[in-house]
């Protein structure tokens, strides 16, 4: 899985929002003497330490939302239409 940034450069305080996934964290990184916070979803927090201390060098901490959708139901209730079903034929 990739890295997907769900807040960038938000408050801390979207990550007590429910209505996230389970699986998303929340980084503080710091850039040029600027505390910043991004809300995003990734499988490990390896994966999105290593791009973050790629990217700024400068990771204060990683911490998990307060989310609890189940990560399955929330890629589909962004918006996303679900596709209809395919109806099948009488023999």
């Amino acid at each position: 899985m990739t890295i997907r940034v769900l807040h960038e450069k938000c408050k801390a305080d979207k990550a007590d929002d429910k209505k996230l996934p389970s699986d998303s964290f929340l980084i503080t990184y710091k850039v040029e003497d600027e505390v910043k916070h991004d809300v995003t979803r990734a499988a490990t927090q390896l994966e999105l330490f290593n791009h973050y201390y790629d990217t700024y060098k400068n990771v204060q901490g990683i911490t998990w939302t307060k989310g609890i959708v189940s990560p399955r139901t929330y890629d589909n209730s962004e918006g996303k239409p679900t596709p209809p079903k395919k109806r099948k034929k009488k023999v």
